[in-house]
């Protein structure tokens, strides 16, 4: 059976000041109706930490989601 490769999942995200930061996805979970993410930085991550998002429709655009922390 041939082992089959997979490229990471990556994600370009925008913060509140409008600095973009490269994430790779690593899990994705929904819990009551709400999606979850875990993602990695791509870029200065000597401590090997995630972050865990939540996606919320966009107030601005109904069609769209944003990811947002975590209170």
């Amino acid at each position: 059976m041939a082992e089959e490769m997979f490229e990471p999942e990556t994600l370009t995200l925008t913060d509140e000041d409008g600095n973009e930061a490269a994430y790779e996805l690593i899990a994705c979970q929904e819990v009551d109706g709400r999606i979850y993410y875990a993602l990695i930085p791509q870029e200065n991550n000597e401590n090997n930490e995630y972050v865990i998002l939540r996606s919320e429709p966009d107030p601005e655009d109904v069609e769209e989601e944003i990811l947002v922390t975590i209170d």
